[in-house]
């Protein structure tokens, strides 16, 4: 189908090799625009996004076939190189991909940057599960995803882990100070004000328990399936309510959305990098960057957001598979790496280094 391309043309004007942005985990390409204005202005810029966004297409579930296509539409509108590629952040990992592919089909890749790129396997994935389960997601996983329910279970325990453990030292602390008749009277006072609430919330749940209707669509009860499938279930109490057609378009853009989140961020876990003979050029935010500072499933991986210090210990991962590989600093937190007035600082060394 035609109706959605996957190369995005940001600047078509230049005599030199075009630049091919790779966009980052949740797909969204607009924020390559800020940093075009900055970048050699003889260079075309063209941006990559994924092929299911638009709607009309089912996601491509490995990080080799998402390379597979942009390669393929890269090469249907310049058939020779050499080849400028980059990603920002998870973008990276596709690039990366990319310059494997077209280095194993006889091309030459001139330039490969990685925007601030997690490698895969040091990368902690249950922390962005974290805070994107917690809330109800329009795209419906499977009712057997362990990630989805222990994560989210995590996440909404987390407060109440800590609220008990803080007020388990605060009254064994007053225990300690107290005589045992006062720890007695201490303790009792708790224990009549634990049974109070206990019958009151009985009390609320008894008048709570007449039989109530539920909407014949409700959320929880629609299973996975296709996008036409999960929209026709989703949009159709809007009859009903006669919203305006705002609100389906939001449903849907939600749904595939967020669908393509899960399915990039389940293609980066299972992705493993094969060893790349050419160069790579790793773009590091100093003001915090998500590179792994621990190897994942230890408390410490979830520290990959921290400030870049001499003493910082960081995992790239990516100086493992690469034989020539090169570290580049700009001031920026991660997530602004492509937004005023950090911009700036990254063009001018992305700038400086395709130069060399």
């Amino acid at each position: 189908s035609n109706l959605w391309s996957s190369l995005v043309p940001i600047r078509s004007q230049g005599d030199k090799p075009p630049l091919f942005l790779v966009h980052a985990g949740f797909g969204d390409v607009v924020g390559f625009e800020s940093l075009v204005r900055y970048l050699d202005s003889e260079r075309p810029v063209y941006a990559l996004r994924p092929i299911d966004l638009g709607g009309h297409h089912e996601p491509l579930l490995t990080i080799e076939a998402m390379a597979a296509h942009y390669v393929a539409e890269i090469l249907q509108q310049y058939p020779q190189g050499p080849y400028f590629l980059g990603g920002q952040c998870t973008g990276g990992t596709v690039a990366f991909e990319m310059a494997q592919q077209l280095t194993a089909q006889g091309h030459v890749v001139e330039f490969l940057a990685l925007l601030d790129t997690s490698y895969p396997a040091y990368k902690n994935y249950l922390k962005p599960r974290l805070f994107y389960y917690d809330h109800p997601p329009q795209f419906k996983r499977g009712a057997m995803d362990l990630w989805f329910y222990i994560s989210a279970a995590i996440y909404r325990l987390r407060p109440t882990y800590f609220n008990l453990y803080t007020k388990l030292s605060y009254h064994l602390g007053k225990l300690k100070q107290q005589t045992l008749a006062d720890n007695l009277a201490y303790i009792k006072s708790y224990i009549v004000a634990a049974v109070a609430l206990v019958s009151k919330k009985m009390s609320k749940s008894a008048a709570n328990s007449l039989p109530q209707t539920k909407p014949e669509n409700e959320a929880n009860n629609i299973p996975a399936a296709s996008l036409e499938h999960q929209l026709s279930h989703q949009t159709s109490g809007f009859q009903d309510n006669q919203p305006s057609a705002i609100d389906a378009v939001s449903v849907r853009k939600s749904y595939i959305d967020e669908r393509f989140f899960e399915s990039f961020l389940r293609a980066q876990q299972k992705y493993n990098p094969n060893p790349y003979s050419g160069r790579v050029d790793f773009f590091l935010s100093t003001h915090n960057t998500y590179v792994a500072t621990a190897k994942p499933y230890s408390l410490q991986s979830f520290k990959h957001d921290v400030p870049v210090q001499p003493e910082t210990k960081l995992i790239f991962g990516w100086d493992e598979v690469a034989n020539d590989f090169h570290v580049h600093e700009f001031e920026s937190r991660h997530e602004d790496m492509v937004n005023e007035p950090y911009v700036q600082l990254l063009a001018q060394q992305l700038n400086r280094c395709i130069a060399e």
